[in-house]
């Protein structure tokens, strides 16, 4: 775990020096500073690094002669694959392109809409984003191209903006299939003439999204049928070793988006959201409901980081709200402790949930 808490400490201390909150040009250098401790530390890993990084390796290192019909991995993934092993067969080249796309990615959206680029890079690691691109690739890489398909979501408004994100979302869907679900906060977004004031209100939202967990958490077996419908590919799963949950991880990383969803609607309850808020709080409820609905199947949870990722953005939101400046620094600090005091406990207490330590260097 040292490695990973080195990195956090010369992230701090980029923070410091470049101040990325002041200007959007200290904000690109803090990030480029950030994006390279990050894609650097993922890129040397040993293939031993990451719960399922060695099975992914070992289909890299057959991809030439892998028979792609009938097989469980989406085209798009094995074709991913394929092109990457045309130039290289290292295994390390294959982490650092997933890493530059999956990392790369994410600091852009910090560019684009966080308020506080430190906090939001540094939730990104206490928060396990950055570990689940080395644990979760195909997942990690479908989640980057949704987040290319979001990136300028707020400013959406010719056909050819419409029409580029939803290539990316196919693109998306080609790696993992279960991203089609990234199209219904895409629609709920951007459709014309959908003004529903449900949609508008911070509380309203937290509301339908508590009462959506509890129904569906309920009557799951209604989502698994919708499921089901929607993404055919899935259906197996819900009688397989999937239909199964960890409980435990299950709650307690859906206890954690409740709890950034709620504060973030305590300090935005009695303020007019932006659309770059009502987004990210639309994917904060998405987030929560489908965290609940883990608890009842494991493959929600793989559903759960399309949406929960975009945490480390919320957050940059509702702390930078008019309140004074000592509140601000006190409530910062509060939320990186929190989410540092939840990378440790699991790492330490329960490591095989992402298999990221101990760290080491590729041999």
């Amino acid at each position: 775990m040292i490695p990973y808490l080195l990195m956090i400490g010369f992230i701090i201390f980029g923070g410091l020096i470049f101040q990325p909150s002041v200007t959007m040009q200290r904000k690109k250098i803090f990030l480029w500073f950030s994006f390279l401790w990050m894609f650097m530390l993922s890129g040397l890993r040993d293939i031993s690094v990451g719960t399922d990084t060695e099975t992914y390796i070992t289909l890299f290192k057959y991809i030439d002669s892998y028979n792609f019909s009938g097989s469980r991995y989406e085209k798009g993934f094995l074709y991913f694959l394929k092109a990457v092993h045309s130039i290289s067969q290292s295994p390390s080249f294959l982490f650092f392109i997933v890493s530059g796309i999956c990392v790369g990615t994410v600091c852009l959206l910090i560019y684009r809409y966080s308020k506080s680029p430190l906090l939001s890079v540094l939730l990104y690691i206490t928060l396990k984003y950055y570990f689940f691109q080395m644990t979760g690739m195909r997942q990690a890489l479908a989640i980057a191209f949704i987040g290319l398909a979001f990136l300028n979501i707020d400013k959406i408004q010719t056909k050819w903006s419409i029409v580029k994100s939803i290539l990316f979302i196919i693109i998306a869907c080609s790696i993992h299939s279960m991203s089609i679900v990234a199209v219904i906060p895409f629609v709920l977004f951007i459709w014309p003439g959908i003004q529903w004031k449900i949609l508008q209100s911070p509380a309203q939202i937290f509301k339908i999204t508590v009462a959506a967990s509890l129904f569906f958490f309920a009557f799951y077996g209604v989502a698994m049928k919708l499921v089901g419908f929607i993404v055919p590919h899935y259906a197996s799963y819900f009688s397989g070793t999937w239909s199964r949950s960890n409980y435990f991880a299950a709650l307690f990383k859906m206890l954690v988006q409740l709890v950034f969803m709620f504060v973030g609607v305590l300090y935005l309850k009695n303020r007019q959201l932006s659309k770059t808020e009502r987004f990210l709080l639309i994917m904060m409820a998405f987030s929560v409901v489908t965290g609940t609905l883990s608890m009842k199947m494991t493959i929600w949870g793989r559903l759960t980081g399309t949406f929960s990722i975009y945490t480390i953005l919320w957050a940059s939101a509702f702390t930078e709200v008019p309140i004074r400046s000592n509140n601000k620094i006190i409530l910062k600090s509060s939320i990186f402790l929190f989410s540092l005091l939840y990378m440790v406990i699991t790492l330490v207490f329960r490591p095989e949930w992402d298999g990221v330590v101990p760290y080491l260097f590729m041999k």
